[in-house]
Parts: structure tokens; sequence; C-alpha cells
């Protein structure tokens, strides 16, 4: 995966504050296509504890007038969180239908580790978090 995306889902995953029982929010971004063909980030507006909105995109999967080549997101609440409450660590099925809808691959950074959502809205592990966003 290329370096300025790599250190960009790195920095979101930073920033969803996932040690923080009273912060933690979801982070994300849409992985860009930029005029010179080197990839970018466009990164969205903060999440909630367990949701993010991402921004609209046109008809084409563009944003900003750049394509958009696939998405990420974090899931940073625990297995289990300080209150017994259960979470979500992999894609659910809002986002599998989200990515199925605008057949655009995407990535959900958890706890431990990285999925990977094809554009079929099938999932697979990538790899365990701290290896995949390496630098």
């Amino acid at each position: 995966m290329d370096a300025v995306v790599l250190a960009e889902m790195s920095r979101a995953w930073e920033e969803s504050r996932a040690e923080d029982s009273s912060d933690r929010h979801e982070e994300g971004g849409y992985i860009v296509l930029n005029a010179d063909w080197s990839y970018g980030v466009e990164r969205w507006t903060r999440g909630e504890k367990s949701q993010i909105v991402p921004p609209t995109l046109d008809l084409d999967n563009c944003y900003n007038a750049k394509t958009v080549v696939a998405v990420f997101h974090t899931h940073p609440n625990p297995p289990i969180d300080e209150a017994g409450q259960e979470w979500e660590q992999g894609p659910s099925e809002s986002d599998r239908r989200w990515h199925g809808r605008r057949k655009l691959r995407g990535f959900v950074i958890s706890q431990s580790l990285v999925y990977e959502i094809n554009p079929n809205a099938t999932i697979s592990v990538l790899g365990k978090r701290n290896e995949v966003l390496a630098p």
C-alpha cells in the first residue's frame, strides 16, 4: 500500500483515541487519485463513538473533483468495553451495504486487525493492525 495512505490511516487510528473510553470515536477518509496519478487522502469529519458519516460522493465516485479509489475508517471500541458492552470489530452490515452500492474497496481498522471490504462487499482480514500500518 502507498506510504502516504498508510501514514494517513495510521494517523486516523491515533486520532480515534481508542485508549480513551470517554473520547474514542470513528475517523475515516477517502483514498483518492490525484491529478499527478499519486494517491492522496481526503479525511472526513470526526465521527461518533460507533459511527461516521462519509461525505457525499458524486455519481462517478468522485470527491473534491478527485476519483475515489478506496475508503477507510476506524472501529476504535474494544471487543468488550469498560462497561461490558460488546462492539463489532470488523465491518458492519451497514459498511458492507455502503461498499456494495458504490463498488468501492474499503478498509476497517480495529484494535487488533485491519479488514478489507471488497467492491462486491465480501470481507477478508488484511492483517494485524500494527503490522499493516507499520511505516
